[in-house]
């Protein structure tokens, strides 16, 4: 069964939005994806095998709580950032169920 990809992603108190681009995309930025935190939209490339797109994803995901995280210190990092992953997956089941049928 093929899901709908997302077409937005809430992380925090901000709701990001997604967009799948095609290989002319791809090449100009030599980036399966990418997040801008300005206009607060992850772009992911469509022409990649599905655990590629599930990596991709994910990194893109990371970038997102990055930029709430004010610290050096690691272990508080990996805090939030584990905080954040499960918040963000609670809010966001019907993407997380996109994404888990990538990976089978």
């Amino acid at each position: 069964m093929k899901l709908q990809k997302p077409n937005k992603l809430k992380v925090f108190n901000l709701t990001y939005s997604i967009r799948f681009e095609d290989q002319t995309i791809q090449n100009g930025s030599e980036s399966y994806g990418w997040c801008d935190h300005e206009t607060q939209t992850i772009v992911i490339m469509e022409n990649q095998t599905n655990e590629a797109m599930a990596d991709t994803f994910k990194h893109e995901l990371l970038h997102c709580l990055f930029t709430s995280i004010d610290s050096d210190d690691e272990e508080q990092i990996v805090s939030r950032l584990a905080t954040g992953i499960c918040t963000v997956w609670a809010d966001n089941p019907k993407a997380f169920k996109w994404w888990s049928n990538l990976i089978k």
